[in-house]
This record gives C-alpha cells, structure tokens and sequence, in this order.
C-alpha cells in the first residue's frame, strides 16, 4: 500500500464504518457508534484515511479543542506559558488504524496528518500551546513518545496509576514546527486593493 495516495477527509455519510475494527475495542465501537453524532453536534472533528474514491477507513482521527492547567505541563513548555495559569490546546482524543493495516505506518502517517492539521490551524488565527494526547496505555504511549510526546505530570493520578489508565502527553506548538519547518511561516497578507 502506497500512503502517499491515501486521502485525509472528513468522516461522511458514506464511510463504511461498520467494516472498520482495530485492535483496540474502544476505538471500533467509537468510530461505528458514537462519531457521526460528536460530529454533528460539533464536539469533535473526525478525518478518515481511505484509498480515493473509496469508502473503506483505513484508519482515523479526532481532534478536539482543549485548555491545560500550566502546572501540568513539562517546565520547559510551563515556563514559556507566561502569567496564564490556562493555555490552549488540541486535543488528540483519538487515532486508530484498521487492524488489516497495522505494521504499516499508517500510524504515523495519520499522526503527522494531525500534527500539520494543527499546525496549518494555528496559521488562521486560532493560537494554542501545545497537542494533548490521552494514550490509553504504555504500548500507545511508547508510539507518541516517538515523535517528541513528554508525559504530562499529574501527581493525583501517578499515585493511583494502573496500567489500564490512560498516560496524559503533550507536545508543543514549536516542537510541532521543527517537524514541518516549511509549514510554520506567516501566510502571505492580502493585497490592499
């Protein structure tokens, strides 16, 4: 399968939904049952990854507008966060690939899909400080720990953590540009007419 010839849409009445299933039962049952209606109800934007032309999902993610408490954040990325005990964020609520193609980078591909949908938002006007990820458990956060993701802390939850428990990660807006360096330049003014 060549990714380069996949498209990113957003999710449509004719996405075969039912057909997608993932190894990870939650994100199945969410992309049959639940994201049409979040969509609808304008709490998530979802794109679909799919051969042209082609109703199959390949794989899929959701982004979300967020805000995370400062004191969560890595000191690094706390410290550049000014007076605001708040900032803006994006929320990455979910990313799955269809098991038939698990192993085969579609994964990352969508993860940067994402990276750069943010990115490309941020130039129109809407600021944010960083992308929040909720991995659901180490194997996902070993996958966004990969591309520069740091583990928020938050010491109510270290004290009770399980395995089962989803692993809070943030990765900021500069670190998001050092990606796609090209991407991050202010676009181009209008003429004065």
């Amino acid at each position: 399968m060549d990714i380069g010839n996949l498209d990113v849409e957003p999710l449509g009445r004719y996405h075969d939904r039912a057909a997608f299933s993932c190894d990870e039962p939650s994100l199945t049952t969410y992309l049959r049952q639940q994201a049409r209606q979040d969509v609808e109800r304008d709490l998530t934007s979802c794109w679909m990854l799919c051969v042209p032309g082609n109703a199959e999902i390949i794989g899929y993610y959701t982004l979300n507008a967020t805000s995370i408490d400062v004191s969560r954040l890595p000191p690094e990325l706390a410290k550049k966060s000014g007076r605001y005990k708040v900032v803006g964020a994006v929320l990455l609520g979910r990313l799955a690939v269809d098991s038939r193609y698990s192993g085969q980078g579609v994964g990352s591909h969508l993860l940067l899909n994402a990276l750069r949908r943010v990115l490309r938002t941020t130039l129109h006007g809407i600021a944010i400080k960083a992308v929040v990820v909720d991995a659901l458990h180490e194997r996902a956060t070993r996958f966004y720990e990969k591309f520069g993701f740091e583990r928020i802390e938050d010491a109510e939850r270290d004290v009770e953590r399980t395995e089962a428990d989803p692993v809070y990660l943030v990765l900021s807006l500069k670190a998001i540009r050092e990606i796609f360096p090209h991407e991050g330049a202010e676009p181009a003014q209008p003429e004065e007419g």
